[in-house]
């Protein structure tokens, strides 16, 4: 009840400063919505062989039955969301009774990554189709998700298998791989298998010869010439030779075009070693060459395609593949995409456009980032004074936790530039968003106006702010009267901390509060000042602004006002006679010897009588 009659008070005083009426504020309800695609239904523990436990899958607000589509992103759905089973199989079996495409397969393996047994299941079921046989890229990536001192049974197999097939891995898988590695037995048996798998002479003496011709008939003629398997993992493996020559790797990859057809494997090869400054147009023309020929780039290859382009600075190349893998089948995570918007904003000076097309790329699909990456999208875009795209990230922040902090930046870049209705507006953007905008927001807006020299306006907020039944901190009162003095409004400014009563902690704004009081005596309004002063020691606060009292009663005040200051002193306990002393002195010093002396009548009979008080 007490605090309900205090914020009355302060608010009818606001009222009764402003020139106008503040408008009622318009009714606000509350919406908040939050969707993706690709969050995860429910959370779940990784299982290995013999360790699984069942999952459990409930659509939210029904009791349907998982309906499965043949969509890369429906598999991983519906394998991440059961257990593996018959049933399981026999539902992957209905969607697909055709051969699952490459592609696809690394797309679903790619993203079961953090569960090796769900993704060993699925490779032990799609390896047993017809007409699927893995490749080199599939193994070394089971191998790298398989690379676990938990699974290490399955490690051996699978390094038995792509020995018996003469699949090899390469230099960046075969790091990747040793560094997640323990056993010591397996990095001896790592290494004796490189060694093995290293390119047979017949291979060795294409590769020199290829780097030897200085056209693509010559490349075709060596081709004639060295009788060799052109298998799919010999094509990868001649490419990976020629990734420093990305013109004479190309030579090779038409070469081999002219007597058999490429697959999606070797063309997502060629690509890798493309992905170069120097041979960026063919990069790019391949990519056509690869979709005109029914193809995609897959997952993984992406990954450190995008890897390869921002390690090169080549930003513009990494932001178009993005956008060109959102609108396949095979869409990058959303940490896929995260990690494009943190390199470009690593950059001292980051491409905002760049930045933007990635993000309203991804906003299309539903994409929904951590609440950190909005952020520091955001304040790139106000720092660089793009305050409405700013505020678009800000509106796109609605599907996750946005807090006041979020708002409030948006609220002081918006002030900053002058276009205070704007900031006032995301206060009621938030109340509709269901995040009621925090005492600290509020200043934010209030100190805007003011910056403005817009003090009728700051008043009417702090009005909204007091109808919303939040309590002004000092900071807030501090802005206030600050800006009241500034613009000549001293009364005003008295009158809002006097009817702040018990609330008013003069001690955390002390250099406002002396300001104040010293505004107040220099338009001679002794009885205003003092009634702060009695307030201030009220509130068990002492500022130290007695020696603004005793200079003003030394030369315009009056013997009553030294009374009424010694009684203000009163409050708490008597004055010392040393103050007694200091008022008495501020007197004598400017030659003012009768008041000095009819004070002195007026002083008790023990500060009369005290020895070191004497006229």
């Amino acid at each position: 009840m007490k605090r309900a009659k205090g914020i009355l008070a302060s608010l009818r005083v606001v009222e009764s400063l402003l020139l106008n009426r503040v408008s009622p504020t318009r009714s606000l309800h509350y919406q908040a919505t939050h969707y993706s695609q690709f969050s995860p239904l429910f959370s779940s523990s990784s299982s290995f062989l013999s360790n699984q436990k069942a999952y459990t899958y409930v659509f939210p607000n029904t009791r349907q039955m998982l309906h499965f589509s043949s969509k890369p992103e429906s598999i991983v759905e519906l394998i991440t969301n059961s257990i593996w089973s018959d049933c399981l199989e026999k539902e992957l079996e209905k969607s697909h009774s055709t051969t699952l495409r490459y592609e696809t397969v690394i797309y679903v393996l790619k993203n079961l990554e953090e569960n090796p047994q769900q993704a060993l299941d699925f490779f032990n079921w799609v390896s047993g189709k017809n007409g699927f046989k893995p490749c080199s890229t599939i193994y070394t990536l089971m191998l790298r998700i398989l690379a676990n001192n938990e699974t290490m049974k399955e490690v051996w197999i699978f390094i038995k298998k792509m020995s018996d097939e003469g699949c090899d891995i390469d230099e960046e898988m075969y790091a990747t791989i040793l560094s997640k590695l323990t056993s010591n037995a397996l990095k001896k048996f790592f290494k004796k298998m490189k060694q093995e798998n290293a390119i047979d002479a017949t291979v060795i003496s294409l590769v020199d010869g290829i780097l030897n011709s200085h056209s693509n008939n010559e490349v075709e003629k060596k081709l004639r010439e060295v009788k060799v398997n052109l298998s799919e993992n010999t094509i990868l493996k001649i490419i990976r030779a020629l990734h420093q020559y990305p013109f004479k790797a190309l030579w090779f990859f038409r070469s081999v075009s002219s007597v058999q057809s490429h697959n999606a494997v070797t063309y997502n090869g060629i690509l890798k070693v493309l992905a170069q400054e120097q041979s960026i147009e063919e990069f790019w023309c391949m990519v056509e060459e690869l979709k005109s020929a029914g193809h995609h780039i897959d997952i993984d290859t992406y990954t450190k395609l995008s890897r390869q382009f921002f390690k090169r600075k080549m930003f513009k190349e990494a932001v178009e593949l993005c956008e060109l893998m959102m609108d396949s089948p095979y869409k990058p995570l959303v940490e896929n995409c995260s990690s494009v918007l943190r390199e470009i904003l690593s950059l001292e000076m980051p491409d905002l456009d760049l930045l933007l097309r990635v993000f309203r790329k991804c906003e299309s699909f539903g994409y929904i980032f951590p609440n950190t990456t909005y952020e520091s999208i955001r304040k790139s875009l106000n720092s660089a004074g793009r305050l409405d795209d700013g505020r678009k990230i800000l509106r796109a922040m609605r599907n996750v936790n946005t807090d006041n902090n979020n708002y409030r930046q948006v609220v002081i870049g918006l002030c900053k530039a002058r276009r205070l209705e704007e900031a006032r507006k995301i206060l009621d953007e938030m109340e509709e968003q269901g995040c009621v905008p925090d005492v600290k927001t509020w200043t934010s807006l209030v100190q805007g106006y003011c910056m403005a020299r817009e003090i009728d306006q700051a008043l009417k907020c702090y009005s909204e702010m007091l109808k919303k039944n939040l309590i002004a901190d000092t900071n807030l009162i501090e802005v206030l009267v600050n800006s009241l003095c500034s613009n000549n409004k001293v009364d005003s400014a008295y009158t809002l901390v006097i009817n702040m009563g018990d609330k008013a902690n003069f001690s955390h704004w002390c250099a406002t509060y002396k300001h104040l009081i010293r505004k107040l005596l220099g338009e001679k309004k002794f009885e205003k000042a003092i009634d702060l002063f009695r307030l201030a020691l009220k509130n068990n606060d002492n500022p130290p602004v007695f020696q603004l009292f005793a200079d003003y009663i030394s030369k315009d005040g009056t013997v009553e006002d030294a009374r009424n200051l010694l009684k203000a002193l009163n409050v708490k306990e008597e004055p010392s006679p040393s103050t007694y002393i200091r008022i008495l002195q501020s007197f004598l010093k400017v030659g003012r010897q009768p008041e000095a002396r009819i004070l002195f009548q007026k002083f008790p009979d023990h500060i009369r009588n005290h020895p070191d008080i004497c006229l």
